[in-house]
């Protein structure tokens, strides 16, 4: 569960900084289309690669917007507050999808393309229980524990592939294998931060920095190979 915004105050507390990590997202992903662009036809993998990444930070975009309007459904007492929670956790699952096929697909093919279809059979699954949920909102409990764990699975699942890719590449893959695990360590820190849990504990406006610095490390870190 992300933190609870009570009121406007907890709001623009929160949310600037947010605005400002979707700033960040946005141009990091434009910078990958374009650096895709300028790739040559001999170098279609690591085309696609940036193609993919941008994918994953527009996704995650998206999520975050989200999560806004579902704090301004949260103030008003709005119907609306679940459905906006659930549609973040599903393009959550998407942007992760999005990493773990590119990774796969381009970077590292002893996993078979396994993590994909394990994400993807997730993201499916929560699909069909938000379909559900908009006529049983008994199911919202359980739809939010299984969100909840597949992310955790996903993020497991790209820390597991860019710990294999730094273990057993070299050169620039190894490199950009580095900046990425850091990045992906980092944005989940921020994304852990952003709980109920750690709501007494972490301020309001903190996991948006951790969560900007997690993708300028890791959009920053990425060479052509």
């Amino acid at each position: 569960m992300i933190l609870g915004v009570e009121n406007w105050n907890d709001f623009w507390l929160k949310n600037p900084l947010w605005f400002v990590a979707c700033g960040i997202g946005v141009i990091m992903g434009l910078i990958f289309i374009k650096r895709a662009r300028k790739m040559k036809g001999d170098v279609k993998s690591q085309k696609q690669v940036f193609y993919g990444y941008s994918l994953f930070y527009f996704m995650y975009i998206i999520t975050r917007i989200l999560f806004i309007f579902s704090d301004i459904a949260r103030i008003n007492h709005s119907s609306y507050y679940d459905t906006f929670v659930s549609g973040a956790y599903i393009f959550t699952a998407i942007a992760l999808l999005m990493m773990i096929s590119t990774i796969e697909k381009y970077l590292i093919k002893k996993t078979k393309r396994i993590f994909t279809f394990i994400v993807l059979a997730g993201l499916i699954f929560i699909l069909v229980l938000f379909f559900i949920s908009t006529f049983e909102e008994g199911i919202l409990s359980i739809l939010r524990t299984i969100n909840t764990l597949i992310m955790l699975i996903g993020g497991l699942l790209i820390f597991i592939l860019y710990s294999m890719l730094v273990k057993y590449s070299v050169g620039t893959l190894r490199r950009n294998s580095i900046f990425s695990l850091i990045g992906i360590i980092t944005i989940a820190l921020g994304m852990v931060s952003d709980m109920d849990a750690l709501s007494t504990v972490i301020p309001l406006y903190i996991p948006p920095i951790i969560v900007s610095i997690g993708a300028i490390i890791f959009g920053v870190g990425q060479k052509p190979l």
